[in-house]
Parts: structure tokens; sequence; C-alpha cells
């Protein structure tokens, strides 16, 4: 089932009325196991201490702050469209001046002088918006330096589940090969400095399989054959590509 970009922004809003908050930011042992093991592979993939950083797609902002208190970043602008998901963001900050919200996407989104970010974070949004080549594009006006987290494209156990899960139908998740996103880097002018497969629980699996699964995860991240169809996420970090030239 296809959803508009319009249905995506509602259904997250009707999220943050109905269980106040995000579902997978909720109390469900398996995310909480999956989106540390996120948090974890994005702050091994770059610095963000004393960084300025764009949090592009942030949701209900419960992973946002953790660039503050873990990243230890100097400050982050967080934007989203979802007007509800941003008001649940400020009500809930804990780190308060730290953090400056706007409600923009990434087609209307721009920076208010033209000095640039550090860091843009891509968290697991660009398979929510029409057109993640165009973001990725554009987020090299941002910043020098973007990461990338979404879900493995290669993972046959991930599409089969974004087919049959009504929580994935209704949120219009889908996932993209790294070669199809690494392909949007090159078209942008950018390029990748770093490229890592992590994580192997998904989101609302039982207890006693998050558990099995956390248990091998480790083994399964370092064999490539393994990694490739059965890691969870790409964390993916492009830079400005210096002998890129547009024909």
């Amino acid at each position: 089932m296809s959803y508009s970009k319009e249905q995506n922004i509602h259904k997250f809003g009707e999220d943050i009325e109905n269980f106040g908050g995000y579902v997978y930011t909720g109390d469900i042992y398996s995310s909480k196991l999956a989106h540390e093991r996120n948090t974890t592979a994005i702050l091994e993939s770059i610095d963000f201490a004393g960084k300025k950083v764009i949090d592009a797609g942030c949701g209900d902002g419960t992973y946002t702050q953790m660039l503050i208190t873990r990243g230890q970043a100097k400050e982050v602008l967080a934007f989203d469209p979802c007007e509800q998901a941003l008001e649940f963001a400020k009500k809930n900050n804990n780190v308060q001046n730290n953090i400056k919200y706007k409600v923009a996407n990434t087609d209307n989104f721009a920076l208010d002088n033209e000095e640039k970010y550090d860091i843009t974070l891509f968290r697991g949004m660009l398979h929510h918006i029409q057109y993640p080549d165009n973001a990725i594009a554009k987020a090299l006006e941002w910043s020098n330096t973007i990461v990338i987290l979404e879900p493995n494209g290669y993972s046959p156990i991930l599409k089969i589940i974004e087919k049959f899960s009504k929580y994935h139908r209704e949120h219009g998740e889908r996932s993209y090969s790294f070669a199809k996103i690494n392909n949007w880097i090159k078209k942008a002018g950018g390029k990748v400095i770093y490229h890592k497969r992590a994580g192997l629980v998904p989101c609302f699996c039982p207890d006693w399989l998050a558990k099995s699964l956390k248990f091998i995860e480790p083994f399964f991240e370092k064999i490539p054959f393994l990694n490739v169809l059965y890691c969870a996420v790409d964390v993916i970090v492009y830079v400005p590509d210096k002998n890129y030239t547009n024909n």
C-alpha cells in the first residue's frame, strides 16, 4: 500500500495523539534494543562533540536529545513537517536551549543565514519522503558532513516485514539499497567516506526473539555476507566530492 507525504505526516501526528509519542520510541523492548544500536552506530560514525548539528526529520525529538547528551554536540537545529511531533519534542526537551525546532520539510527547509552547520543527520527519514535524492543533494547546502541511517534495502526479511506489517504499511515504511543511496550521493556531488551495516533486532518483535538476536548481533555485523542480508540498517557518512564535475 502506498501513502502520500501528507498521509504519512497525518499518521505520525495520530501516533502522538493516540500513544503520547511515536510508537517505536515507546516502551517496547525490541524497539529499545533496535534504536539503542542505531544510536551507538550513529555516534560511532563521526565525532559530534562541539559541533552544530541539523537533525533533519527529527520526529518526536526522542533521539534529537542524544546528540547533545551523548554526542556532546554544541547545538542542534531540528526540523520536521509534523507539527504535533514538534510540540511533543518541545514539551519533552530536557536540554532546553541547546535545541531549536522548526516546522519544515526537506523541500522548504533553509538556513536563516548563509553559515553552514557542521553536520546534518538523516536518521531513518529519507524513506518517508517522496524525493530522497533531492534531500541528499540539498543537505550539501546545509553542511559539509552528512550522516545517513536508513533501513538495509538488501534484507529479504525487511522486505517481507514492509509488505505484511500493518505498522510498516500504514507509515509508508520502505528501504533502499546502499548502491542506490550511494548513486544519489554521487549524482549530488558527494562521496561516501564511511559505511557500516549494523543491528539485527527489528522493532516490534517478541522479547524472546529480540534477546536472541541481540546476542548474535555482533557476529552478524562482522561477517560481510551475513551483514548484507540480515543487518537492519546502513550508516553512511558523505561529504562534498572536490573532484566532482556536473557534466
